[in-house]
C-alpha cells in the first residue's frame, strides 16, 4: 500500500504501462492456476454437471458399470466380450458410498516364446481413482486394481491376442462378485 501512495503520481502519468503489467500477471497467474489445477477443474466440472442432470448423483447404492468410459468402450460392461488388439478401452465403475472395489486381469497367454511385452499397458496419465497392483507376467500376465467410492476410470490398450478373464470382488467380499471373458482379437 505505501509503494501506490508513493508512486501514485508515475502510476497516473503511466495508466497504460500500469494496466498492461496486471493485465500480463494475471494472466500468467491465470496459466499457471490452469496448468496445475487442469485435472481438478474438469472433475469439479463433472461433479457439477452430474448434480445437475441427477441431485441425487452422490447416493448411489450399488456398483455399476456403464458402457462408455472417459476413454472408450467399457471392458466391465455386460456388452463388451471382444476387442481389437491395440484398442483403447476404459476399465470404468462407479462404486458407492464407502465402498471398495478389486478388479483381477489374466491372460492372455503368451503364444510365442520371443513375445516378451506385456499383455496389457496403460496410461498413468488417464487414471482416475484407481491404484494398479505390481504386474506378474508369468501365464500371460496378472494385476490387480483397486478402487475406492466414487468414479473411476482407466485407459487400457491390450497388446496380445487371446482370453482375458476379468474377476471382480465388490466391497469386502474375499470370493468372486463375478467373472467375465472377453477375446483380444486382431
Amino acid at each position: 500500500m505505501d509503494f501506490i501512495k508513493e508512486n501514485w503520481d508515475w502510476i497516473i502519468e503511466n495508466i497504460w504501462k500500469v494496466v498492461s503489467i496486471a493485465t500480463i500477471f494475471f494472466a500468467a497467474g491465470w496459466g499457471f492456476a490452469t496448468l496445475f489445477y487442469k485435472e481438478r477443474i474438469e472433475i469439479l466440472k463433472e461433479r457439477g454437471k452430474q448434480k445437475q442432470e441427477n441431485p441425487l448423483a452422490d447416493v448411489i447404492d450399488e456398483f455399476k458399470y456403464p458402457e462408455m468410459g472417459k476413454n472408450g468402450r467399457n471392458i466391465l460392461a455386460n456388452s463388451i466380450l471382444s476387442i481389437k488388439k491395440g484398442e483403447k478401452v476404459s476399465l470404468t465403475a462407479i462404486i458407492p458410498k464407502n465402498e471398495k472395489l478389486l478388479i483381477e486381469l489374466k491372460g492372455p497367454k503368451i503364444v510365442h516364446k520371443q513375445d516378451n511385452d506385456a499383455s496389457w499397458v496403460f496410461s498413468i496419465g488417464r487414471i482416475r481413482n484407481w491404484t494398479a497392483k505390481t504386474y506378474e507376467p508369468e501365464n500371460g500376465g496378472r494385476q490387480e486394481f483397486d478402487a475406492e467410492s466414487g468414479s473411476a476410470d482407466m485407459e487400457l490398450v491390450f497388446q496380445r491376442e487371446g482370453e482375458v478373464i476379468i474377476s471382480l470382488f465388490e466391497g469386502d467380499k474375499r470370493s468372486k462378485t463375478w467373472t467375465k471373458r472377453i477375446t483380444i482379437r486382431n
